[in-house]
This record gives C-alpha cells, sequence and structure tokens, in this order.
C-alpha cells in the first residue's frame, strides 16, 4: 500500500529462474516492481527497497543472488548498484544496530540463521554483510547463497483467484476494473490485462470484491 500510494505499481509471480528476485522498470507515469514470489518472504523484503532505491535514481534495475552481475556492469550503472545495495542494507539492517547485535558470535551458517530472525531478513542478506566486511570469500558466499536459493519450496499455490489478487495487486486490479466498467475497455481487453480467460472474469471479481471487506 505504502508503494501505491507514490504511484508505483508492484507484481508479484513465480520465475523460473531462481537466481533473480526482482527487477524494476522506472517510468514517469507508471513505474513498476516486480517480485519473485518463489523467494522468501525475507528476500522479497529485500527486493522491494532495492528496486525502491533504483527508481528513485529514476533508472530500471535487477535483483538478482549473482554476485558477478554488479562487476559486470558499466561503471555507471555499477556504482547505482552498489549504493542500492548499501542503502537497502542500511534501511533493513543499520550497520550500528547490526554490529550490536552480532556482538560476540562468530562467523557462521548458524550465526547468520540467529541474525536473519532478528532483522527479519534473509541468511543471503547476512552473508553479503559478512563478505562486504571481508569476514568470508567470495567462494564461501557464492556456495552458500546457491545452495539456499536452490532449497526446495513447497505449496501448490492455493486458491489461483487468491493468487492473482496477490500477485497483480488491489490497485492495479481496481484500475482494470473501473475502466471496464466505464466502458474505456471491453471483456476481452479486461481478460488481457488481469491475464486471465473472460469465463474467469466473473468469479475473479466476486474474490476481489470480498478481499475488501
Amino acid at each position: 500500500e505504502a508503494f501505491y500510494s507514490v504511484g508505483i505499481f508492484v507484481f508479484k509471480d513465480a520465475f523460473r529462474e531462481p537466481d533473480y528476485s526482482g527487477f524494476c522498470l522506472f517510468d514517469e507515469e507508471f513505474p513498476i516492481v516486480f517480485v519473485n514470489n518463489s523467494a522468501a518472504k525475507t528476500r522479497q523484503s529485500f527486493t522491494l527497497v532495492h528496486e525502491l532505491a533504483h527508481l528513485l535514481f529514476h533508472t530500471s534495475g535487477i535483483d538478482t543472488y549473482r554476485n558477478e552481475y554488479v562487476e559486470e556492469l558499466p561503471l555507471k550503472e555499477r556504482r547505482i548498484e552498489v549504493f542500492c545495495n548499501k542503502f537497502t542494507a542500511e534501511f533493513l539492517a543499520p550497520e550500528r544496530e547490526f554490529e550490536r547485535a552480532m556482538g560476540g558470535l562468530g562467523v557462521s551458517e548458524e550465526t547468520a540463521h540467529i541474525l536473519a530472525s532478528h532483522f527479519r531478513v534473509s541468511r543471503e542478506f547476512v552473508y553479503r554483510r559478512f563478505l562486504d566486511r571481508g569476514l568470508i570469500d567470495e567462494n564461501t558466499y557464492s556456495e552458500a547463497t546457491s545452495r539456499w536459493t536452490n532449497q526446495i519450496r513447497g505449496g501448490d499455490g492455493g486458491n489461483p483467484y487468491w493468487t492473482k489478487i496477490a500477485y497483480l495487486g488491489r490497485e492495479y486490479i481496481h484500475i482494470a476494473l473501473r475502466q471496464y466498467h466505464q466502458n474505456r475497455i471491453n471483456e476481452s481487453q479486461l481478460a488481457e490485462y488481469l491475464g486471465s480467460k473472460p469465463r474467469h472474469l466473473s468469479t475473479l471479481t466476486d474474490y476481489f470484491e470480498r478481499s475488501a471487506v
């Protein structure tokens, strides 16, 4: 809701490529953030803040676990990406608080789990902090994060209508339905905008109205 209130639309989907957590596309009128719903909720929080930082720069961006991605960017884009990572890290777990929480804990996966629970961030986030501090090397970081992201995620996705509403967001669906009811788009166009079939629109609309109660 906070993003919608400032004109940023957030969408979700289950990405086929687990190395990518999300991306944003900057546009003066319709900036969007797309989040990989297959990622852990803590990782999704990181992605939202990271992509917000990109939009503040009026740039598009990608959030990925691939550490080499940053090194492959042109200098200007690389500086923006590094800043966005630092902005997100400070927003979610301020350096001073992170230092205090770590205390006398050693550098280990167990410590990463403890700190991740404390700050409600991902273990990958904590390991990135370890890497930036020189507490672990690149291989240790890559091996751990690759293993964590490849863990099997259960669940069948639940009710498809609730999933659709969660993926598209209430604000986007509201705008699409408003355009339809004002006869600015027809039923086929509405179905296309909502990624649905015309015969399912009535049920989807019913679920949408129930979600507002």
